[in-house]
């Protein structure tokens, strides 16, 4: 059970301020139907993007065949959400969506011209696209049409996006994240964390070394908590593997930042919580079997793993592995080997669902071996069906993700 290994595959958001350079990337799907107003549809095509840099400028450029463009919305998302209208309902029965780019620097808006053939232009939208300046490229960006206006069909046959950025030069600090649910938000005591960004480590891997001590410095990477080094797991350019020590104060705010090489970032605040569960899936970031995402991580009693060639019996009891559970009994040092013996407690009740029925959770504390570690001995419930059921653990004020199933025997 190695929680150490990982991929760091995520290409992240940079803070640089040299020379600019762009990148195209194009909507790679089938032709999306665009729905008559009675279906009451927005047709959605997305391009995920797994490059990462801050932002400067935004261009896109659209092909949709519909007519007439007066019924159309189209809209573009970033991948927080953020929203420009590029069209809305403009030009009544003028104007075509072929082969047309939206670019702030145009000289007029598209509604203003409502061009009747393919490729002229480029146009302003009826928002700028400015708005998407500063966000990270990482994600998924959507491109939104809406029939808001006739019982007509068309399509929306693709899109692509070009974005202008900056190189990057030196450590910028993004996000950090529960290592196992991949989830933003509040840290817990002893969870172990992903600080990722750019620039923060060494383009290869490296990894603490087994069964030692985690250091706080690794390869000339230090991740400082409220401005200590804490325990490292493993370290790249893009991602640090890190465990919170036991002892940060519960309601408090965590203040991350990256040194490498005496470089410093930029400072990263989130909260602390008492508890901010998450269960480890079998896949690892960037494994090539998506699918394997979504199993939890769980062993039977005679340990051997539960798959789908071996899934846990009604009744039987399953170990799995979690993270951010919080404090134990007795207190653990940061950074330390966790050992079989004594055990190391949760101070706050843990809860479990199989297949939405309670299941009576046995234990709750530190793996033996796995420094931010989690064990919890847990009994399937004798009537829940054979497959794929959900599994979610709670503890104190936090929630395990949603997504994660168990493999079931049939009766």
């Amino acid at each position: 059970m190695n929680f150490t290994k990982l991929c760091f595959c995520l290409l992240l958001t940079s803070m640089a301020l040299f020379a600019q350079t762009s990148y195209t990337y194009t909507y790679s799907g089938a032709p999306l139907l665009i729905f008559t107003d009675a279906a009451n549809v927005v047709s959605v095509a997305p391009i995920r993007i797994e490059a990462a840099f801050e932002v400067q400028k935004v261009t896109i450029n659209v092909n949709i065949a519909y007519s007439p463009v007066g019924d159309i919305n189209l809209y573009a998302y970033a991948p927080d959400g953020t929203r420009t209208k590029l069209v809305e309902r403009n030009c009544g029965s003028q104007g075509t969506l072929v082969n047309i780019t939206f670019d702030d620097s145009a000289a007029q808006k598209y509604s203003d011209f409502c061009p009747s053939e393919a490729g002229r232009g480029p146009f302003q939208g009826n928002e700028p696209l400015s708005n998407f300046i500063g966000k990270s490229s990482f994600g998924a960006w959507r491109l939104a049409v809406e029939n808001n206006g006739s019982q007509n069909i068309g399509w929306l046959n693709g899109w692509s996006i070009t974005f202008t950025t900056q190189a990057i030069t030196t450590p910028a600090l993004v996000n950090v994240v529960n290592r196992s649910s991949l989830s933003a938000g509040a840290v817990a005591p002893n969870s172990s964390i992903l600080a990722y960004g750019a620039n923060l480590g060494p383009a290869n891997i490296v990894y603490a070394p087994a069964n030692q001590t985690l250091p706080t410095n690794l390869s000339g990477v230090q991740l400082l908590l409220n401005g200590t080094a804490i325990p490292l797991k493993a370290v790249s350019s893009n991602a640090i593997d890190a465990v919170v020590p036991m002892d940060i104060t519960v309601g408090s705010t965590a203040n991350f930042q990256v040194s490498y090489n005496g470089n410093m970032s930029n400072t990263f605040s989130t909260g602390v919580h008492a508890s901010a569960p998450g269960l480890f899936s079998q896949g690892q970031i960037g494994d090539q079997n998506p699918g394997s995402w979504l199993i939890v991580k769980a062993v039977d009693q005679n340990y051997a793993p539960i798959t789908t060639d071996n899934p846990a019996v009604p009744g039987s009891i399953v170990t799995v592995y979690a993270t951010g559970l919080g404090a134990t009994n007795p207190t653990f040092p940061a950074g330390q080997i966790p050992p079989a013996t004594p055990v190391y407690v949760t101070t706050t009740a843990t809860n479990a669902s199989i297949g939405g029925a309670a299941a009576q959770v046995l234990f709750a504390g530190l793996a033996p071996g796995f420094p931010g570690a989690y064990q919890l001995n847990i009994q399937v419930p004798t009537d829940i069906p054979g497959g794929f059921q959900p599994i979610v653990i709670w503890n104190g004020g936090g929630v395990s993700q949603d997504f994660l199933s168990l493999p079931i025997k049939a009766h």
